[in-house]
C-alpha cells in the first residue's frame, strides 16, 4: 500500500500538527492489522517540496518540513518504509530549483509537477524501491526448493 500526502496541508501557514497527526495516525492504523500480518508493505511518499508562486523570497514553504517530519515519525511508528519527495528534488529550495531547470520540472505555481518532473519522480522513487529490494535480497537467505 502506498500512501501520498501533505500537498493540501501545506497551504497553511502552520501545520495544524495535532489534527494533522490524529488525522495521518488514522490511516496508518487502519493498515496495522495487514502490516502486522505481513500481508500487505506499507509506504509513505512524502509531499514534494512547495514554493510561492508569487514573488516571495522563501524558497519553500516552511510548512512542507513539519509535513515530512510528522510522516515520518508516524510511518516508523506504524511499520511503513518513507520515501520523501523532497529531499529526492533536492530538499528545502527544490521547488525553485526545479523550475529554473531546462525544461522545467514544476509548473509556475511552485506545486505541480510538470509531466517530465512527474516522471523524474517516479524513476527517483523506483530507483530507490529496486535499490532498497536490492539490499533486502542481499541480506536475506533464499528458500532452497527441494
Amino acid at each position: 500500500v502506498v500512501l501520498q500526502y501533505g500537498a493540501n496541508v501545506s497551504d497553511h501557514r502552520r501545520l495544524p500538527e495535532k489534527r494533522y497527526r490524529r488525522m495521518f495516525s488514522l490511516a496508518l492504523k487502519n493498515l496495522q492489522p495487514l502490516v502486522r500480518s505481513q500481508k500487505v508493505g506499507c509506504l509513505v511518499v512524502g509531499p514534494v517540496d512547495r514554493g510561492y508562486g508569487w514573488k516571495r523570497r522563501m524558497p519553500s514553504r516552511p510548512v512542507v518540513g513539519d509535513v515530512v517530519r510528522v510522516q515520518k515519525e508516524l510511518a516508523a511508528r506504524y511499520g511503513c518504509a518513507f520515501w520523501s519527495g523532497r529531499a529526492a528534488m533536492g530538499g528545502k529550495g527544490g521547488a525553485r530549483r526545479w523550475r529554473k531547470a531546462r525544461p522545467p520540472l514544476i509548473w509556475p505555481d511552485l506545486t505541480h509537477l510538470t509531466p517530465k518532473g512527474a516522471y523524474l519522480i517516479g524513476q527517483l522513487l523506483a530507483r530507490s524501491l529496486l535499490t532498497s529490494f536490492d539490499h533486502y535480497a542481499r541480506k536475506t537467505p533464499r528458500p532452497r526448493c527441494r
